[in-house]
């Protein structure tokens, strides 16, 4: 219970951490503006911005400072679209208040990780943002880039106006302008290499008084009211939290699921006489440490870039692939074969059902607990979309490799096989025999058939072999044989069964046990021993 707690402990300590660092996740590198006035004085912006989105998902997009008389195009909306493959990710909610433009993006629609364009259009009236200078004949038109919480790399703002129109630069500013004729109207071009953050961009243009209606009518005097005055609040990226809940959880699943089965799995094969052989072969408090430190680096990495993340998680699962596993202890000590009574058939049974619930080792798909929490995980990560989905499919390596097929059968194992094969199978009779050592352990579990057909026969038992396959060990019920040493009962045993060893062993066995095979041989040891019982021995 320690170790699970220390995993909680560890994810609990690393979120704030993460959280902490969400503002960077997601940034504006680069802004361009176009406005194309008439002559009302009303301003069609067309606004595009480069958003970076370096992790997470791009859950709102908050752009303030576009004047209280903004509205959108009609028919338009907002979008991005993704630079390299072009795909468009238009906004699923569209709010804009007082010149705050609201976006708000579907999780399983939103822009992810990669390099977007945003293409936005609206219309403002450029009367608040219009003033006259000294000279009776011209006026000035201003506008304000809002600011941002990223410096901007290459802003550009174009402003369409009439016929005669020029730039207005104090002598102190020192971007680039330039000035171009397309048909009867004057385009108007600033540019700047870099923008600091936080810092608005006010451009001034120079028009002929008439060519703009909409502002004829203002006194020279007149400031713009306070409300019409351009935003400096800057706009914001705002994004899931860096932690995104989803891929969390899949860490913390994985993580648990990783020290549990290295726990349970090392405790099941001691209780067997087993050794664990891990894929990496590391000392276990390694392989602890190296397990939880991935599981933390992964869940801050994973926010960062994508494949860092699933490269952590790719490395804890990997720590959690184990070979099958190898017998280790000494030799039984000397013991003798006894009769078991039906008492511990139940208590075998017993002890069947609580590993298939998977009490011992619940990760582990061959057992109810772990096939269950394996579609569980499966059924999350078809759900959880194509970026955290295979986080929650690598939950699923340490419920796959050493289960419990990997297991030799103990003797427990063997008693519930031949004790279904005694009852299901017909014509077959016995005892159950379990062979103890001095300290009452148990080693092997057979089946004595009857064994009246001849003297020198010691044994006739049907023994389970553990088979190794690509899949893991499979049990398999073989007919073992014995006859006494020194007796002419080996040629008739090796002429129905296979010699077990050497071609003169006292021991022959058959594969696949199967009822008929016991005919023939029953057949040769009666005849054997009629044959014995007509032959007179010599005196």
């Amino acid at each position: 219970m320690r170790f699970l707690i220390s995993a909680i402990a560890l994810l609990l300590a690393l979120a704030p951490a993460s959280i902490a660092s969400a503002w960077t996740r997601t940034h504006v590198s680069s802004v361009s503006a176009r406005l194309d006035i008439d002559p009302e004085g009303h301003a069609n912006v067309e606004l595009n911005a480069q958003v970076e989105v370096e992790g997470g998902w791009l859950r709102e997009l908050v752009i303030s400072g576009l004047g209280s008389t903004a509205t959108l195009n009609n028919g338009t909306v907002p979008f991005l679209v993704e630079v390299d493959g072009g795909r468009r990710f238009p906004a699923a909610e569209v709010e804009l208040s007082e010149g705050v433009l609201t976006l708000r993006f579907e999780r399983k629609t939103a822009p992810r990780r990669g390099s977007y364009g945003l293409a936005l259009a609206y219309g403002s009236n450029m009367d608040a943002q219009a003033s006259h200078d000294g000279n009776a004949t011209r006026a000035t038109l201003k506008w304000t880039l809002p600011p941002w919480e990223s410096g901007l790399e290459d802003v550009r703002i174009e402003m369409v106006v009439p016929p005669g129109s020029r730039a207005v630069l104090d002598d102190n500013e020192s971007w680039e302008t330039e000035t171009r004729r397309s048909g009867s109207r004057t385009i108007l071009q600033w540019r700047r290499a870099h923008l600091p953050r936080t810092t608005p961009w006010t451009v001034t243009a120079s028009v002929p008084r008439g060519a703009v209606h909409g502002i004829l009518d203002r006194p020279a005097s007149e400031e713009p009211s306070p409300r019409a005055a351009p935003a400096v609040s800057p706009p914001h990226l705002e994004q899931q939290t860096a932690v995104d809940p989803v891929a969390l959880c899949a860490f913390a699943f994985l993580l648990i699921a990783a020290l549990l089965k290295d726990r349970t799995y090392g405790r099941a094969c001691q209780t067997r006489a087993l050794r664990p052989v891990p894929v990496l072969s590391i000392v276990p408090a390694t392989r602890v440490i190296l397990t939880m430190a991935g599981s933390a680096l992964g869940a801050w990495a994973y926010h960062v870039d994508v494949r860092a993340g699933w490269l952590a998680a790719t490395m804890v699962a990997f720590l959690t692939l184990y070979r099958v596993p190898r017998i280790q202890g000494v030799a039984p000590s000397l013991g003798r074969w006894e009769p078991l009574e039906d008492g511990t058939f139940t208590t075998a049974q017993r002890l069947r059902r609580g590993e298939l619930l998977g009490l011992q080792v619940p990760v582990d798909i061959g057992t109810l607990v772990g096939a269950a929490f394996v579609l569980g995980l499966v059924a999350t990560a078809l759900m959880a979309g194509p970026e955290s989905g295979p986080l929650w499919l690598l939950g699923c390596v340490p419920f796959v490799t050493g289960t419990r097929s990997h297991f030799p059968l103990t003797p427990q194992d063997k008693l519930r096989l031949l004790a279904d094969l005694r009852s299901t199978t017909p014509g077959i009779e016995g005892q159950l025999m379990a062979y103890r050592d001095g300290s009452g352990r148990w080693h092997d579990v057979r089946l004595r058939l009857r064994n009246d057909f001849h003297p020198d026969l010691q044994f006739l038992d049907v023994a389970i072999e553990s088979v190794s396959i690509f899949r893991g060990i499979e049990p398999r019920p073989v007919l073992l044989a014995v006859a006494k040493k020194h007796c002419s009962l080996t040629r008739v045993l090796h002429s129905c069964l296979y010699p077990r060893g050497e071609s003169r062993s006292r021991v022959a066995y058959a594969k696949d046990f199967d009822p008929p095979l016991l005919h023939p041989l029953e057949r040769a040891l009666r005849e054997l021993k009629n044959l014995e019982a007509a032959t007179p021995r010599a005196a």
